[in-house]
C-alpha cells in the first residue's frame, strides 16, 4: 500500500504529517512526534500501535487514533471509526459498589 507524502493521522490528538510513502515510515514519523506511543510494522506490513507507559497516559484515555487534517491516510491505512453506542450502567446505582469492577465477554457470542 502506497500512502501520500502530507498527508495525516491523527494520534492522541497529534496530526502526524508523513514524509514518506510506506507504513514503516508512518511509523517512525510517529514514534518521532506522538510521546508515550509506540508505532511498529509487522513482516505483512500491518501497523501497530500501543501506549509505552500505560500510567503515564490520561485514566480512560490511552489511545486515539483519527483521520488526519489532510488527505485519507486514515481510510487508506482500514481504520473504520468506532462509533460509541451504548452506556452499561449498573441496575443498583450506589457509589463503591463495584460495578464493572469485572467484565467478562464470551468470544464465541454474536450479541
Amino acid at each position: 500500500m502506497e500512502l501520500t507524502v502530507g498527508n495525516t493521522i491523527r494520534v492522541n490528538d497529534i496530526d502526524v504529517v508523513l514524509t514518506g510513502t510506506t507504513v514503516t515510515s508512518l511509523a517512525s514519523a510517529i514514534n518521532t512526534m506522538v510521546p508515550n506511543v509506540l508505532a511498529t510494522v509487522n513482516a505483512t506490513g500491518y501497523l501497530t500501535l500501543s501506549v509505552k507507559n500505560s500510567d503515564a497516559a490520561p485514566e480512560y484515555n490511552k489511545l486515539q487514533v483519527a483521520p488526519g487534517s489532510v488527505g485519507t491516510t486514515f481510510a487508506t491505512l482500514g481504520f473504520e471509526t468506532f462509533a460509541w453506542t451504548q452506556t452499561i450502567e449498573s441496575p443498583y446505582a450506589t457509589e463503591l459498589a463495584g460495578f464493572g469492577g469485572s467484565v467478562s465477554v464470551d468470544d464465541s457470542a454474536v450479541n
